[in-house]
């Protein structure tokens, strides 16, 4: 495919390119979503459903997490070359629906939402990669471990 097959599009000042998913050549059977986000700095939020995933890899600048810490109480970054992987959990007493309702795409969902926050200091540049955790059939990780179980 063309770069400039891929619909381009700014939210909230974000430039972000839908690679797989709404409006995009490239189909997939599967429901997930991949998308090119450019950002100018300073604060940032990403959103995601309860009962999906999204894999966050840094292609450019700093990201500060402000709701992140690593284990030594430091607020966690997000450097040129990272990799976050992020799946919200339910709040006490929330239930996540099942494989049906989390393969729709994460604007058509009922699912709690919960926000990521971050900062960046200067422009700055993610690659992710968003899908549910139950895609409504066995993953290959989820065979492989059942077959190694025998």
């Amino acid at each position: 495919y063309r770069a400039e097959q891929f619909p381009v599009e700014s939210i909230n000042g974000v430039e972000q390119t839908t690679l797989i998913g709404p409006g995009s050549p490239f189909e997939m059977q599967s429901p997930v979503e991949v998308f090119r986000r450019k950002y100018s700095g300073g604060s940032l939020e990403i959103d995601l459903d309860v009962g999906q995933v999204m894999a966050m890899y840094a292609l450019e600048g700093n990201f500060e997490f402000q709701d992140v810490q690593t284990p030594d109480g430091q607020k966690a970054m997000l450097g040129k070359g990272d990799t976050f992987v992020w799946q919200p959990e339910p709040a006490p007493g929330e239930t996540v629906s099942g494989s049906d309702q989390d393969s729709q795409r994460s604007t058509e969902s009922n699912e709690p939402t919960q926000t990521l926050r971050l900062n960046s200091a200067g422009p700055a540049e993610l690659f992710i990669v968003q899908m549910p955790v139950d895609p409504g059939y066995p993953l290959y990780t989820s065979r492989f471990q059942a077959a190694s179980v025998r």
